[in-house]
């Protein structure tokens, strides 16, 4: 499939489509990414012949980034997740999930729409996809695997209890696009998995990985066993954490009718929060449990719903005793390696180095894997002395500064006609110089930058407002310049990726 521009492919689209731990494995994906494998040959010596295999970047004198995992037999890139039945697989993924709309294509609510997002849907047709199934109480997320197709905008759609024929409006600016499945695959066609226990990392901090039947690891997610929960990677204020889920430091809930006296704090049926507070110190433990009545603060004190989402009552808990700095775990970061490009990882407690993979890393983990989206820079170059972070371009996989703008919205105008193209600097200060990467959706519906280009700096923002083409003060503007060369930023070679638009 041939690269397709964003808004092209947005109005193509919509016109168009109307726990225990485990022996020693065999070969560990996080051991072939320490500095003993240093280049690529050797990089991928520990997996050769393996089905499953790390999708990694590999810096020359530095060890490999794995960013996800490839399956030889199916050519697909996956990731371990639930079946149907419960078993860990690794499921080919999208680059971003498709999510169950709340809508089916029939009168008895049984075949599900999915929605997309307009830059992915074209991409996803044809292809395998893992698709979340319902939860069933509070039992992790499974998932199927189908094939899907997009619908047609006046197509009929259903929902609701009892099952009834909803809406058909279809909004132009939509963020999803409705896709409904052709096609459900025996999930036995993936390779199983199992959690075992990984590396740990400063005492309380240990890294859980999924080893598969060859006796591979990859790296799945942290539990910090000071809560026996599940934790992820945050920025804080004191340095990066690994923070478990918790709740929000404020609360507008109340025990009482006039939302005067005791608060609680609301926690979904589900959520399973460690404690409450999220920025600001003391965090509390979680108080006594309230399950009478709850009020909110609106324009006036009214009685609240006590469900948030469809997997049963919210939980409301009274604020307990205030906790100490343990409450979270604090992570640091490390750089290795001695040529061009260093790589940004963690310290085991056997003193190896941790390379983060992009889904740890990731500041959201449904995020699109592009630069910028996780919570770390992933490269130093000790050449240009700034932080990097991958991006992909049809020769090869760069490394660009963090401050580069993706993507640009390009909103405004240099000139007051409002005939040159502008945007507004990421920040206050003034961006001319700094990298600008326009990108295209690949055949995979992943980013390609098209090009590098400088930003130029424009003295004055203007915005369309009717027929008038009005001034911006105060905003401090660019517009893109002209192409210049790549080769101002290292290389990473990528192995186990894809081409763009491959099967």
């Amino acid at each position: 499939m041939a690269r397709v521009h964003v808004l092209t492919l947005f109005v193509l689209f919509i016109v168009g489509c109307g726990s225990h731990p485990g022996a020693a494995p065999v070969a560990d994906a996080g051991d072939a990414a320490t500095g003993a494998a240093a280049d690529g040959a050797s990089a991928a010596s520990a997996w050769e012949g393996k089905r499953l295999a790390p999708w990694q970047l590999q810096p020359t004198g530095t060890a490999p980034l794995v960013i996800g995992i490839y399956d030889a037999q199916e050519k697909a890139h996956c990731q371990f997740l639930l079946d149907e039945a419960g078993q860990l697989r690794c499921l080919p993924t999208a680059f971003v999930e498709p999510t169950a709309a709340g809508w089916f294509t029939d009168a008895t609510c049984t075949t599900r729409i999915y929605g997309v997002e307009p830059l992915q849907g074209r991409a996803l047709m044809g292809r395998p996809v893992a698709l979340p199934l319902p939860r069933v109480g509070c039992e992790p997320r499974r998932y199927a695997v189908g094939t899907l197709r997009a619908r047609a905008a006046d197509a009929r759609r259903y929902g609701g209890m009892p099952c009834a024929l909803g809406s058909v409006a279809v909004d132009p600016l939509a963020l999803l696009v409705d896709m409904e499945v052709v096609e459900v695959q025996s999930p036995a066609r993936w390779a199983t998995g199992t959690e075992v226990d990984g590396p740990l990392l400063g005492g309380r901090l240990r890294l859980r990985q999924i080893e598969t039947t060859e006796g591979t690891r990859f790296d799945d997610h942290f539990v910090d066993s000071h809560w026996s929960r599940p934790c992820k990677l945050a920025n804080a204020d004191g340095g990066d954490e690994c923070v478990p889920a918790r709740l929000d430091d404020d609360t507008f809930v109340h025990e009482d009718a006039a939302c005067t006296g005791t608060t609680v704090w609301r926690a979904s049926a589900c959520g399973d929060p460690a404690y409450i507070g999220r920025s600001t110190k003391p965090f509390h433990a979680l108080g006594a449990p309230w399950t009478g009545d709850v009020f909110q603060v609106g324009k006036a004190c009214i009685k609240a719903s006590k469900q948030s989402t469809p997997d049963g009552p919210d939980l409301f808990f009274e604020l307990g005793a205030a906790l100490g700095d343990d409450a979270t775990v604090g992570v640091t970061w490390r750089l290795d390696g001695a040529a061009r490009l260093q790589l940004r990882g963690l310290r085991d407690d056997a003193g190896e180095l941790l390379p983060v993979g992009d889904a740890l890393a990731r500041a959201d983990v449904n995020a699109a894997r592009d630069s910028l989206s996780t919570i770390v820079t992933r490269f130093h170059d000790t050449v240009s002395n700034v932080d990097c972070d991958p991006i992909w371009t049809d020769g090869g996989v760069r490394c660009v500064p963090r401050t580069t703008i993706v993507n640009p919205g390009m909103f405004y105008f240099a000139d007051a006609a409002c005939t040159i193209p502008a945007d507004q600097c990421p920040t206050t200060q003034p961006c001319g110089g700094m990298p600008v990467v326009p990108f295209s959706i690949d055949g995979h519906g992943e980013r390609r930058a098209d090009s590098l280009n400088e930003a130029v700096a424009a003295p004055a923002l203007y915005f369309p407002v009717g027929a008038q083409c009005t001034p911006m003060p105060g905003l401090v503007g660019y517009t893109v310049g002209a192409p210049v060369p790549w080769d101002r930023f290292p290389l990473l070679d990528e192995i186990n990726g894809r081409a763009s638009g491959a099967p």
